[in-house]
């Protein structure tokens, strides 16, 4: 009778990896071998290829795809008798390597929590370096799960603003492709927000501002302003109109316990000029005047002249809309010195005809014949 000397086995293989099922038979007469996927008989293929070695049958799959996963059966057989023998191939996904390391703490506040991470040492060719992304995890001391606080993450760095006072954490990070989680990484010390007691009661205090905050046009800014240690509500106008939080144009924040922001998502022209900052409380009031001046950029409008110690700003296609004053700022290492100067650009005017007299209008209107007898001049 045919037997299996050495039976199929199951295998989990990662995608794109080789897989190799293999069984050692016995018999005599020397039995025969036939190979079924998912119950269907399948045949020697390139990119699933039979081979033999001695007594030891393998059926080799060089790039394991989804499609390969299945039951696979051996079935050995001569005029005796036949024997089969059964296998589960697993595919699973391409595994990222996690990132290396522990997370960093970069910073912690009274509100905040700010992680950097390295990326993963290994990447396997398989995996586009760009699809990479990251999701961190949080455990709160005594607890035993780890609760997925961030995630579909780009950048290597990330601040938490969702944490408790008085309650200890430690964080890790996985690396995320488009099909499948890594395993985690080291996990960070156990840490925690900063406790600086209760709140005063006392009025509020505008303790540190921006006098003035220059910014890029299209970038983002963000302006931070501090106070005294009380519990206050802070609000944000733009000559004289209160802001608002609004999606892709300003984001208000408190980083700290006595810190509070204001992030201009995409700086315009109309951004420039005088905003105020007023906090609050039923002990009182304080605010505080910043500008905002845009940082130019050159572009096609406007254009950086360099000549020795000389720099010069040129406005191409001046309109009405470039009026106002202009900052140069000069800074190093030693310190810094601005100066400005005002532009004013005039509407065009049109150039105006003085009105015609009666006279004029009249010899204007007169015909050739009053004045010359055509034919005599024809003919001169």
């Amino acid at each position: 009778m045919p037997d299996f000397i050495k039976p199929l086995y199951d295998l989990d293989v990662v995608e794109g990896k080789e897989a190799v099922l293999k069984c050692k038979v016995a018999g005599l007469p020397y039995p025969t071998i036939t190979w079924f996927h998912n119950g269907k008989r399948i045949d020697s293929t390139e990119d699933r290829k039979m081979t033999q070695f001695r007594d030891i049958h393998s059926l080799v799959i060089r790039s394991v795809c989804h499609a390969h996963g299945g039951v696979y059966k051996s079935v050995i057989s001569n005029k005796i008798g036949k024997a089969t023998c059964y296998s589960h191939l697993y595919v699973t996904d391409m595994l990222p390597d996690p990132p290396e390391g522990a997370p960093q703490v970069e910073a912690i506040t009274g509100k905040t929590v700010t992680l950097s991470w390295r990326k993963p040492r290994r990447l396997d060719p398989s995996i586009k370096a760009g699809s990479l992304m990251y999701a961190i995890q949080q455990q709160a001391l005594g607890s035993i799960q780890w609760t997925i606080i961030a995630s579909s993450l780009k950048e290597t760095s990330y601040t938490i603003s969702t944490l408790s006072k008085g309650v200890r954490y430690t964080f890790r990070v996985l690396t995320i492709t488009s099909k499948a989680f890594s395993k985690p990484s080291a996990a960070t010390e156990p840490l925690q927000l900063l406790d600086r007691g209760p709140y005063l009661q006392e009025a509020p205090v505008i303790t540190d501002k921006p006098d003035v905050v220059f910014v890029m046009e299209n970038q983002s800014v963000t302006i931070t302003v501090t106070l005294n240690h009380v519990n206050a509500a802070v609000i944000w106008k733009k000559k004289g109109a209160v802001l608002s939080s609004k999606p892709g144009l300003y984001e208000m924040a408190m980083p700290d316990d006595d810190q509070h922001t204001l992030t201009l998502l995409k700086v315009k022209r109309s951004d420039e000029g005088p905003m105020t900052c007023v906090a609050s409380n039923k002990h009182g009031n304080d605010a505080c005047n910043f500008t905002n001046d845009v940082l130019l950029a050159e572009s096609s409008h406007y254009t950086f002249v360099y000549d020795d110690n000389e720099c010069s700003l040129v406005v191409l296609n001046t309109c009405l809309e470039d009026s106002g004053v202009y900052t140069c700022m000069a800074r190093n290492l030693a310190g810094s010195v601005t100066c400005k100067a005002e532009l004013t650009v005039h509407a065009a005017k049109r150039k105006e005809h003085p009105m015609d007299d009666e006279q004029t209008i009249l010899r204007k209107m007169c015909r050739m014949t009053e004045h010359y007898e055509i034919h005599k001049e024809i003919g001169r």
